[in-house]
């Protein structure tokens, strides 16, 4: 990897680590203060509820991918004036989404709303309210995709990184705000939420028109490339809906049987395992420009190198911060929510595990993107997740229980990242593939599974409370060390840290 490319990925990485945890600590804050304002009711209301609007995001984030491939992809090539083309051309299509999502979600998300989710009495005008506000955080979202896919692919991170920062510590203090009003908590919460999205969008397409020339909106479209995006979006959107259907449709799922309080857990649940998600996911965000365009520079051997390097730092930084949560997990729940809704614990615990080779599934996934080759590993990734929801259902359904029900459900996953690795060794070669199963999959699984193990012996003679949590991180940090010093980890490392 050039030595240019690897100090831009590194200090990308630094201002989004930066970002992610700072915005995280936040998050927990937050996430206390938002159940303890809201109660337990209105909080699991606030998910089911805007879950249902999630339902309708699959359109969105077929186009979110697949715009900001193309425009990095272009940007690879260096053509400015095809990149305001794909700008332009994707920004009147995520117009006519945003259309078809105002369509959508009024009729056939609104009669889902009033006939399937389970309501608390007296709550039903409360969740028309978050519906329609959700509606409206969506179309701002839909149509914000081009911009911050032209941020994305000049990598300037350190922008995104201070608007989130802004908008997280602007979620905090509305829930100060909300104690102000005397109207309804829910309702007041949901629009100042819809009020600091507005605002950060606003301040991003600002930056985006007055810095990047290749930003400048008209109405055009580009014939030739309008054929390959919708190509390719159309299998995103293949991929996308099989997401949605796992996250959605378990949240659902779990409401029509086990009900809002349940949700609130899964809700909890998913919070946690998404915040160490985004410490580890930024390593991934920030070799995404470069791994697309080397590979549009046709530099292969860089490309391969990041791929592994991606896979590998992903994982690390992944685990590094997984396992002592979970070996901890019941003193951490306790001690951030004070009162833990039933099943939360162990959904975290589930959501912790499978998140972490997750991580492998989202690298291969970018490879493949940026190969221009998304067909069959969307329609396989569509199946397995749509499955996993049918499964739960029929768990639930037989009264097997919530816990085995979506622990069945979500490690269905596992297929789903051997699939990409079969696609990714057809797409380059099997001495490529294989070199990735050995070095991220094989390696890295053992450790972590040799760590998990050794720290939940330790867990045991320990008396447990802070003195018992500090030593369990400590001892994860030492043994993650010392296993990447004698794993073959080790030049790896070095090289990716110090040319920065």
């Amino acid at each position: 990897m050039p030595e240019s490319s690897s100090k831009t990925i590194a200090k990308n990485a630094l201002y989004l680590y930066i970002r992610t945890l700072i915005t995280t600590l936040v998050g927990i804050l937050t996430s206390r203060i938002v159940l303890q304002t809201l109660g337990v009711e209105d909080y699991g209301l606030y998910s089911v509820v805007g879950g249902v609007v999630g339902l309708f995001g699959f359109i969105n984030g077929s186009m979110c991918s697949t715009t900001s491939r193309f425009i990095t992809f272009d940007l690879g090539r260096g053509d400015i004036k095809k990149t305001n083309d794909t700008f332009c051309t994707a920004m009147l299509v995520h117009i006519s989404i945003a259309v078809f999502v105002l369509i959508l979600a009024e009729t056939v998300g609104l009669w889902f709303l009033c006939n399937k989710v389970v309501v608390p009495e007296g709550r039903m005008h409360a969740a028309h309210w978050v519906y329609q506000l959700s509606i409206l955080s969506a179309l701002l979202g839909i149509t914000q995709v081009p911009y911050d896919a032209c941020m994305t692919a000049h990598e300037r991170f350190d922008i995104s990184a201070g608007i989130s920062m802004f908008s997280t510590f602007a979620k905090l203090g509305v829930l100060y705000l909300v104690n102000l009003f005397t109207y309804d908590n829910l309702i007041t919460y949901a629009i100042l939420i819809l009020l600091i999205s507005y605002g950060t969008i606003l301040f991003s397409r600002f930056y985006c028109v007055r810095h990047y020339s290749e930003s400048s909106f008209h109405w055009m479209i580009d014939k030739e490339q309008i054929k390959p995006m919708l190509s390719f979006s159309g299998w995103q959107m293949v991929g996308c809906i099989g997401l949605v259907a796992s996250q959605q449709g378990r949240s659902i799922v779990v409401n029509m049987f086990y009900g809002v309080v349940a949700n609130a857990a899964v809700g909890i649940g998913q919070t946690v395992s998404g915040a160490i998600n985004g410490l580890a996911y930024n390593l991934i965000l920030a070799f995404q420009p470069s791994i697309t365009k080397s590979y549009a520079a046709q530099r292969y051997e860089e490309f391969e190198q990041m791929v592994i390097k991606a896979g590998v730092l992903s994982f690390l930084m992944f685990s590094v911060f997984s396992i002592p949560l979970f070996v901890e997990l019941d003193y951490v729940l306790d001690l951030w929510l004070g009162i833990v809704p039933q099943y939360a614990a162990e959904i975290c615990g589930v959501h912790l595990i499978l998140s972490n080779f997750a991580m492998i599934g989202i690298v291969l996934g970018d490879a493949l993107h940026a190969i221009g080759r998304n067909r069959n590993q969307n329609a396989f990734s569509s199946i397995i997740n749509i499955l996993s929801v049918i499964i739960m259902y029929l768990f639930c359904r037989n009264s097997m229980g919530l816990i085995p029900s979506y622990m069945v459900a979500t490690s269905l996953q596992i297929f789903d990242i051997f699939y990409k690795l079969h696609l990714y060794k057809c797409y380059t070669d099997k001495t490529v593939a294989w070199a990735f199963f050995v070095r991220v999959i094989f390696r890295m699984s053992l450790m972590y599974f040799f760590q998990l193990f050794v720290l939940l012996l330790l867990k045991n003679c320990l008396s447990g409370g802070f003195v018992g949590f500090v030593i369990v991180c400590v001892s994860s940090s030492l043994m993650s060390l010392v296993m990447l010093l004698f794993s073959g980890y080790r030049k790896t490392l070095k090289a990716f840290l110090l040319k920065n």
